[in-house]
């Protein structure tokens, strides 16, 4: 929910947005979310669609796209997804750019990576490592309390086999 708010805000105040998601299914599901006068201002693609990433021989080749120059504003989600070699492409087309648009990168590394997906995220992480960050605070995902502790308690350390049956019990 916050990137589709931070999206809406910024197109609303007369921006030019770019979303880009890992997947098409997460794709599809911010397409779901905006609605058709909000196209307008706000852009949502693949990481791969997005930058023209399309096999692994565009490495050597590779020249970002021209039309990243219209956009005010880059919002980039599950970053931690996004394996080494694309992140270095990424880097490469955002370097180039010349009016520098803000760039927001959502990423979770303590969220398990996709099973049968490159583990090497180092660039992306890197790459997090060098800007500003903003923790968020706020699960939009449940209003359930106990459930909101539980989440935030397993994400930092293995439950415990107590904490797990009390949980579910």
């Amino acid at each position: 929910e916050a990137i589709v708010q931070l999206a809406l805000r910024i197109a609303r105040g007369h921006g030019k947005v770019l979303v880009l998601c890992p997947t098409g299914q997460l794709v599809a599901g911010y397409m779901e979310r905006f609605c058709d006068d909000d196209r307008d201002a706000i852009t949502v693609e693949t990481i791969h669609s997005g930058f023209k990433i399309a096999r692994n021989a565009d490495v050597r080749t590779y020249a970002p796209p021209g039309r990243f120059r219209r956009y005010d504003a880059i919002i980039m989600d599950e970053a931690s997804q996004v394996d080494g070699k694309v992140a270095e492409l990424l880097l490469c087309g955002l370097r180039e750019l010349p009016q520098k648009p803000a760039l927001i990168i959502a990423a979770d590394y303590q969220q398990l990576r996709q099973v049968g997906r490159a583990q090497h995220t180092g660039t992306m992480e890197h790459l997090c490592g060098r800007i500003a960050k903003h923790h968020l605070r706020s699960n939009y995902r449940t209003n359930d309390e106990e459930l909101k502790t539980f989440l935030g308690t397993i994400r930092v350390s293995q439950p415990t086999k107590q904490t797990l049956k009390d949980f579910y019990s």
